[in-house]
């Protein structure tokens, strides 16, 4: 099953990629694999280099990404930007024969859609905070209202016992 471009997109950006990285990022992985974290793709030279997962990792040119880091995509993209490091993305075969280009569009649309769940997340982040304050508030009312008819109840009753005493000493 092929893994969401926006989840991507979203990936890259918590990475630190700029946008126009970002979209490269998504239009690369679609030529590399289509977006399936599963793909491989052997070389069939003499070194039989395999290609490997989502972002087509290679095993011999990047042996400390692990199979399980290259078919895991999370992982994955957390590789590839390491690999891409300050620089750009030169390691990828997909990006030095331009086919990434016809991707660019899935690209940016992938972008928008990764930075509106990232602002409708914050939005909901912001809006528990808000409620949870409103909850705390609505129980240190109902406390604090409770707290008053107990002190009133205490009151009533120092009152009663005042006047008990009171006629007591007028009756001696």
């Amino acid at each position: 099953m092929a893994f969401d471009p926006a989840r991507t997109a979203a990936l890259l950006l918590e990475g630190g990629l700029s946008s126009g990285g970002v979209v490269k990022g998504v239009a690369i992985v679609e030529a590399a694999s289509g977006h399936e974290p599963d793909a491989t793709h052997e070389s069939g030279d003499e070194a039989n280099t395999v290609d490997r997962g989502l972002w087509q990792i290679n095993d011999v040119w990047h042996p400390e990404v692990t199979d399980e880091m290259a078919f895991d995509p999370v992982a994955a993209t957390r590789e590839a930007v390491r690999i891409k490091g300050s620089g750009d993305w030169t390691a990828w075969s997909v990006y030095k024969n331009g086919s990434w280009r016809a991707h660019r569009k899935l690209g940016w649309v992938a972008l928008r859609l990764a930075m509106c769940q990232a602002s409708r997340d914050t939005w909901q982040q912001e809006f528990a905070i808000v409620t949870d304050e409103a909850n705390e508030l609505t129980v240190r009312r109902d406390d604090l209202s409770a707290l008053l008819r107990v002190s009133e109840a205490r009151v009533l009753t120092l009152d009663v016992a005042r006047l008990s005493a009171i006629q007591r000493l007028n009756n001696v």
